[in-house]
């Protein structure tokens, strides 16, 4: 019988079940881990990124049986799980369904491990109730709630409330556990946000009431998982649950921010050395006046977010990679081995945790002398020197989109080229892009990304009836199918301090989604 049908397997599940037969397809394949080796088809492979992508190509079949054998596997346990429950005496069913497991739309009761994409072996997995009091879990009483919504109503709750960013790398033997702690806890305070965690650690942002972020701080601060957390760990920003539209979104995943390569291939504990915003504002004036005098630099300070981040606000001096996601940086980084090759790496990215496993993966290529990131990031930064050297707007992963510390706008309106800065989403129900187009040009109707996107919005619209059904592009549209999928900076020698140029067509208008928690 086809396991699709008899499941009712969603792509969510296949997914995550290809994922992680992948991955131990290529870790049986692993000869030496420092320095990295892997062998396969009597080829020896030194490079993560070239043993996935010949797996990917060479076994794909073979990954896809494996894939088949776990799916019909997990639909035992399933079936099993669901026996159990209906058996079982009243108090012990719930009991049982409650520890690790969810119940899906068919009925059937998957393992969390299938579910939420993580081995179920060795779980101490541990339940939540309203009623639990811990010092990391703080009672909130209903009169402390009344006086937070009271502060919270929707005249005053952005002025008044409170966005955080966060990060944390530390192995966690449970995921699930932490994710149903952040769940009640955020529930309680009422929190809205995003948080990603995994085995590696823990990645969110957050908002609410000013006084809910501050209990919330305090509740994680006091986690025995988090202890050497301090206030410093937690960017924070005027803003509140508006900011998250979407209420709050706790999830498990294999790497707290989607770089899309195994954390015990690339880990954070092999990140560059951390610099203070103060260090950090003096290596740039290093840097500022060695280019000023024209004289050689060795170098290279480089931006490890996306495009459509930079362009908006950056250190005008930097190298800005024009690629969309993060999953790209390995590549980037093995297609301009040249431009790191014995340099001094000066790396940034929003709030820092980025920069923990990209760097880590420059410094796994042997080929860099020093590789030096920002702690805190942009955001920590911008708090010490608000008009200091990064210009422009800084982006952030909520409704939000941008903060402002500085007047300059440095990037232009899509349509007419005009000054603009002001993200908004493409109104084509087909594009999940957002667009730089100004007041004027939104009056007379420019609102999506590109013609394409126009075009097919008009289609939209003509259908009988307006009940045309028109599946959604993942990619978006056109802007992004057209856009070099990974620049190869090329050195420039007219100018040996800047020495860096993008060789390739201009960026795109198109931008990537928000919905993934960054920092």
């Amino acid at each position: 019988m086809d396991v699709d049908q008899d499941m009712k397997v969603t792509i969510r599940m296949r997914k995550i079940a290809r994922k992680k037969v992948f991955a131990e397809t290529v870790a049986a394949k692993q000869l030496t881990s420092n320095p990295p080796e892997w062998k396969c088809c009597n080829h020896c492979f030194r490079s993560a990124i070239d043993i996935h992508k010949h797996t990917s190509l060479e076994h794909s079949e073979e990954i896809d049986s494996k894939t088949m054998d776990a799916l019909k596997k997990a639909r035992t346990a399933c079936s099993t799980s669901k026996h159990i429950l209906e058996n079982a005496e009243p108090g012990e069913g719930q009991k049982n369904k409650h520890q690790g497991s969810r119940e899906t739309p068919n009925g059937c009761v998957n393992p969390a491990g299938v579910c939420a994409g993580e081995s179920t072996s060795k779980r101490r997995h541990c339940s939540y109730s309203e009623d639990d009091v811990r010092p990391w879990l703080p009672m909130v009483t209903q009169c402390d709630a009344e006086d937070e919504e009271s502060r919270c109503d929707k005249k005053s709750r952005t002025k008044e409330g409170q966005v955080l960013l966060f990060y944390k790398y530390v192995d966690l033997a449970d995921p699930a556990d932490i994710c149903e702690w952040q769940r009640e806890l955020c529930r309680r305070l009422h929190l809205h946000g995003k948080i990603r965690i995994a085995r590696e650690g823990l990645n969110g942002t957050v908002g609410g009431a000013l006084i809910s972020t501050q209990q919330y701080m305090e509740a994680v601060m006091t986690h025995p998982y988090f202890t050497d957390m301090n206030i410093e760990d937690f960017k924070t920003s005027q803003g509140g649950h508006d900011s998250f539209p979407d209420g709050l979104v706790v999830s498990i995943h294999q790497e707290i921010v989607p770089m899309g390569m195994d954390p015990m291939l690339v880990s954070f504990k092999d990140a560059g050395c951390h610099l203070t915003p103060a260090q950090f504002h003096e290596e740039v004036q290093r840097h500022r006046n060695a280019k000023e005098r024209e004289e050689k630099t060795n170098t290279v300070f480089i931006d490890c977010r996306n495009f459509y981040e930079s362009r908006i606000g950056i250190f005008p001096d930097a190298i800005t990679p024009d690629i969309r996601k993060f999953s790209y940086w390995p590549e980037y980084v093995d297609k301009n081995e040249a431009v790191f090759a014995d340099k001094k790496v000066l790396m940034y990215c929003t709030g820092g945790i980025r920069c923990e496993r990209g760097s880590a993966y420059l410094r796994s290529k042997g080929i860099c002398k020093e590789v030096l990131q920002l702690k805190g990031g942009i955001h920590r930064y911008l708090d010490q020197y608000p008009d200091g050297f990064f210009r422009g707007k800084l982006f952030v992963f909520d409704n939000r989109y941008a903060i402002q510390t500085n007047q300059d706008v440095i990037a232009e309106c899509f349509h007419c080229s005009k000054p603009w800065d002001e993200y908004e989403p493409c109104s084509s129900k087909h594009c999940h892009q957002l667009v730089l187009s100004c007041p004027s040009c939104r009056t007379s109707g420019l609102t999506t990304c590109c013609r394409r996107c126009a075009e097919l919005a008009l289609d939209y619209a003509s259908g009988e009836d307006g009940k045309t059904k028109t599946k959604k592009r993942k990619e978006g549209c056109t802007c992004t199918k057209n856009r070099e999928r990974i620049p190869v900076e090329k050195l420039d020698s007219s100018s040996a301090c800047s020495a860096i140029k993008v060789d390739g067509v201009k960026p795109c208008r198109g931008t990537g989604s928000t919905r993934d928690v960054q920092s």
